[in-house]
């Protein structure tokens, strides 16, 4: 009887730990899956914040490149009204030949 007693608390105790070690494990993995999503969240909130330093590179080359065609279209009708003046300045000279 008292071997059986002895059998039974053994097998009890075996039960018991292998519970707890069942319970480590659930433990362990919960965890883990928590590690995992707050790295998931992190690595979301990196790609984000590198969609929005790439929209606003982007933004500030468009920008670069639309006052960079403003300043060439400036220069072009700085460079026409030039041409137009130094035309002015031909044919007034002309007449003024063709008049002596």
């Amino acid at each position: 009887a008292e071997q059986a007693e002895a059998v039974e608390g053994a097998e009890a105790a075996a039960n018991a730990a292998e519970q707890d070690a069942k319970i480590a494990a659930a433990v362990d993995a919960a965890r883990r899956a928590r590690a995992k999503s707050a790295g998931a969240k992190e690595a979301q909130r990196a790609a984000a914040e590198m969609a929005a330093e790439m929209a606003a590179e982007r933004e500030a080359a468009e920008r670069a490149a639309i006052e960079r065609m403003v300043r060439e279209r400036q220069q072009l009708v700085y460079l026409k009204a030039l041409r137009n003046g130094l035309d002015a300045i031909k044919t007034v000279a002309k007449q003024k030949r063709a008049a002596e």
